[in-house]
């Protein structure tokens, strides 16, 4: 299993730290915990994490950052840096420990020699600091290495300015960063030096100098930006201009006028109407002769912000008979962005002067109103069809009569002139215009037809099914089936998805062509689809109707689609394509999936197919999947899809994998990639080194002294399960135990070689999840159920979980020799704990202890009064404690087996003592 070594993380924790927290643990465990969980699975993990570094700060934040080592080949400083990120971040938003956690940063700052870690835990410190730390960061600014993120601290702290200021007047810091802080922290009083600082700057430096001035400087700056940056120049002058008629702005506004350069005049003219508002609109008439389009657009917006859109509006309409067509255009342009309804007969005059036509259009949509309406839709047959269409998809008004007199002036004959207005009706959903669609759907004109058809799906109702079903019924072509079909589709969209399914089964039922119908039931993804079609499939097993069956997005037409591909071998590949596309989209559970895609690959034979089943198992991150990948590395035609997925898997699992069947398969993956050669299979191979380099070799159990002297004999110690038989898919060797897994593949149970009558049988066991439930087959034929086939059945079982709570029977608690003598409940160790349990039989006699503890120690045939079965025949045994018939309990032998009812238990150090040898 991929994880941070603890041990490994300890040793790299020099520093003694002597504070505890409330579990009495030290900053130096709190932070070994903490690293070995990271990363976080989720946010509210992480937020656990982050508060218990917070709780013993600042000693785990010096702690963390002193195991930052400097940048060098093969150095992975990244889960440090993680969760030094994160304690920043978690502490900015916690009040209650920012001071400790920001002490901790500045005391690794101090500790860290490594100037880019010192820079990183800077950053760190940056959201945390206040004007206790200032001037500590005041002299880190000072180093020419940290200055930038110094600088840019200082500037997050509110009443930083003085120590800013300080760093302005002095020497060796960088002026560049320096006029930007100035800059963010509105610092006027920095003209002077900012000024001075001109002269002696260049490049970077006096770009950055010049941007500070144009944001805090006075008017004394104005000739120095001049001749240094005209567009910090203009950008002061706008700044300045405040309607004081100010003659340095008014001079520098003159300056900027005369520019050729459409920005610098535009804004010139603004500082020119901010300076003098009462002849902003002298201003906006003059510019409205210029021939630069942006400079007039610029200066139109100006002047509305200065003297107001309304003063704007009625110089626009009473000049605008005598502009120009491209002034013009920008008048309307403004009207429309402004919504000046005043204009709206300009507006719709317009929309017929070819000069302005297109302008006009787009600004009556957003104006609206009738005399708008009336001008766009005369435009619906001629050269401006498409954009009055388009305009009218967004008009606010009711279209309908309008895009109803448009079509019947349309030539209805010439698709190309009914194209505007038929999209527009479709996109506008004018459903009342739906007999005219439905008419020229059938016009003997097939591009006519065609533009139609393809309109249907916007104008058509439920009142509409029986006549749209009608004409896909006797659909002749591709596509008008395709177009029908969009059209039932849309018809039938108001019902629910069942009421879909069973209406278009309906209509097929009485359809000559009932496979047009296939497409538009196979959309409803309802349940009637799924029976219909599989229906239609057993009738007449053909392509189309598994194609259609193939469509439908439920998961009900999974076991339809597998049972095809078992009968049907020419259909077997895309059934099982189809089959495993469901699974994918509707099996929410990752372990039945695996062993859906598994009985999926058991049967596709087309390479293609079991690629991107591969490539679907090696989406999903547990180890069934990796095993399940792992399989298909021998296969030349797989070996790389089945190397990406196990790839894949180990990277981003969180679940454990056994290191044999890790190591085993990443190898060969390692083989595939080196054999290929391609240009990024190096970078798949150093991450499958990564993470062998953190998996950890498998345990091996082996006997005591004294059970080698006893004569026991190891049944599992770790590695294989070379002796046992039965449900090996369902308990996999993983990392010295046995993971019971009995949900995945078959559900069987796993039995010894070996029958035995007398033994002692030793176990460890442990559960992984709250409810597990298994059980220890004692003198048990195979295939059979031990608790009633075999002597008797020795539970495992959870039963402390709450699910059990109320109803469990005594004698089915953990070690209950089932429906016969019931065990002394015990309470379980917490999960993922190991227990250790011993089971003797002799003769009759059966002994149970686990840790220690004897649970059960009984005679069974005692425990019955030698009344296995019924004494009268009947199923019904009143000498057993559930009675029920126990027909196997006096077996003389049989195998010792592990029962698995689910997922979640595992098994180790499995030994036994044959009593009879």
């Amino acid at each position: 299993m991929k994880k941070f070594i603890l041990s490994i993380l300890a040793l790299s924790l020099s520093l003694t730290i002597i504070a505890q927290d409330a579990r009495q643990r030290t900053a130096e465990t709190i932070v070994a915990d903490v690293l070995a969980a990271m990363p976080a699975a989720d946010a509210s993990t992480q937020a656990v994490q982050m508060a218990d570094l917070a709780s013993a700060a600042p000693s785990s934040v010096v702690k963390v950052a002193s195991m930052l080592k400097p940048a060098g080949p093969g150095v992975r400083n990244n889960v440090y840096e993680y969760a030094l990120t994160g304690l920043s971040s978690y502490a900015s938003a916690n009040p209650s420990v920012r001071s400790a956690v920001c002490q901790g940063f500045v005391e690794a700052v101090k500790a860290t020699a490594d100037k880019t870690n010192k820079s990183f835990l800077l950053m760190q410190l940056k959201p945390l600091a206040t004007l206790a730390e200032v001037p500590f960061i005041k002299e880190l600014a000072k180093d020419p290495d940290l200055a930038p993120v110094a600088v840019g601290t200082l500037v997050a702290i509110q009443g930083s300015e003085s120590a800013i200021l300080d760093l302005v007047k002095g020497t060796g810091v960088d002026r560049s960063l320096l006029a930007d802080a100035v800059a963010r922290k509105g610092l006027s009083c920095a003209e002077p030096v900012l000024l001075e600082w001109v002269a002696s700057s260049q490049g970077y430096e006096l770009d950055a100098i010049c941007s500070a001035l144009a944001g805090v400087g006075s008017a004394a700056s104005l000739e120095t930006l001049s001749s240094k940056s005209i567009s910090d120049y203009a950008s002061l002058a706008v700044r300045l201009a405040r309607g004081g008629n100010d003659k340095a702005v008014a001079k520098a506004a003159k300056t900027l006028l005369a520019s050729d350069v459409s920005a610098y005049k535009s804004a010139g003219a603004l500082a020119q109407m901010k300076n003098n508002p009462a002849k902003a609109l002298k201003t906006l008439a003059s510019a409205l002769k210029s021939t630069d389009v942006q400079f007039r657009n610029a200066v139109l917006d100006g002047a509305a912000e200065v003297a107001g859109k309304e003063a704007v509006a009625t110089l626009l309409q009473e000049g605008f008979a005598k502009y120009p067509a491209e002034v013009k255009a920008d008048a309307i342009n403004w009207f429309g962005s402004n919504a000046v309804h005043t204009a709206s007969q300009i507006v719709s005059s317009a929309v017929a002067d070819p000069s302005c036509a297109s302008e006009a259009i787009v600004a009556a949509a957003r104006l609206g109103g009738e005399d708008c309406l009336a001008a766009l839709a005369s435009q619906l047959v001629g050269p401006n069809a498409a954009k009055a269409a388009q305009a009218l998809k967004a008009f606010n008004g009711d279209i309908l009569e309008a895009t109803a007199g448009a079509l019947r002036n349309c030539p209805a004959d010439d698709a190309s002139a009914l194209a505007p207005i038929v999209n527009l009706i479709s996109g506008r959903r004018l459903t009342a215009l739906s007999p005219e669609i439905f008419k020229l759907a059938e016009s003997s004109d097939n591009a006519v037809a065609s533009l139609c058809r393809s309109a249907l799906p916007g104008v058509v109702t439920a009142s509409d099914i029986d006549k749209v079903a009608a004409l896909l019924d006797k659909a002749a072509t591709e596509e008008s089936r395709e177009q029908y079909s969009k059209a039932l589709g849309a018809a039938i969209s108001t019902l629910s998805a069942d009421e879909q399914g069973v209406r278009v089964s309906s209509l097929m039922e009485n359809a000559s062509t009932p496979s047009n119908f296939f497409k538009v039931l196979s959309s409803t993804g309802s349940d009637a689809a799924v029976k219909t079609l599989s229906e239609a499939f057993t009738r007449n097993p053909e392509e189309n109707v598994l194609d259609a069956l193939a469509a439908v997005r439920n998961y009900g037409a999974a076991p339809v689609l597998m049972d095809i591909a078992k009968k049907y071998p020419e259909f077997r590949n895309k059934a099982v394509g189809a089959f495993s596309g469901l699974v994918a989209l509707f099996e929410s559970d990752p372990d039945k999936k695996v062993g859906k895609y598994a009985e999926a690959l058991g049967l596709a034979e087309d390479a293609d197919v079991k690629k991107a089943i591969l490539a679907k198992v090696g989406a999903l991150p547990t180890m069934k999947a990796f095993n399940l990948a792992g399989r298909y590395l021998d296969d030349s035609d797989l070996r790389m899809t089945a190397a990406d997925a196990v790839r894949k898997i180990a990277s981003v699992t969180r679940e454990e994998l056994d290191y044999g069947t890790l190591t085993n398969y990443l190898s060969k993956a390692v083989e595939a990639y080196t054999a290929r050669g391609l240009a990024d299979d190096e970078y798949a191979v150093k991450e499958i080194e990564n993470v062998l380099g953190e998996a950890k070799p498998s345990p091996v159990s082996q006997l005591t002294p004294e059970e080698k002297k006893q004569g026991f004999e190891m049944l599992f110690d770790g590695t294989d399960l070379d002796k046992f038989q039965g449900d090996k898919d369902g308990y996999i060797p993983m990392n010295g135990a046995i993971y019971v897994s009995a949900n995945y593949g078959s559900t069987g149970n796993l039995y010894t070689l070996d029958e035995y009558r007398n033994f002692v049988l030793r176990f460890e066991f442990c559960f992984l999840r709250p409810g597990v439930n298994n059980g220890v087959g004692i003198r048990t034929p195979m295939g059979v159920d031990a608790a009633y086939e075999g002597m008797c059945e020795c539970q495992i079982l959870d039963h402390d979980a709450e699910i059990y709570a109320g109803w469990l029977r005594e004698y089915q608690v953990h070690g209950s020799v089932y429906g016969v003598i019931p065990a002394k409940r015990l309470v379980h160790k917490p999960l993922g704990e190991w227990s250790t349990e011993e089971i003797r039989v002799e003769g009759d006699r059966i002994k149970v202890t686990v840790n220690g503890e004897v649970i059960v120690d009984g005679d069974i045939r005692k425990a019955c009064k030698g009344h296995n079965v019924a004494p009268d025949g009947s199923d019904k045994n009143p000498y057993t404690v559930d009675h029920r018939n126990h027909p196997g309990m006096f077996n003389k032998k049989g195998y010792v087996s592990f029962c698995g009812h689910g997922e979640g238990l595992k098994l180790r150090n499995i030994r036994i003592l044959d009593l009879d040898k």
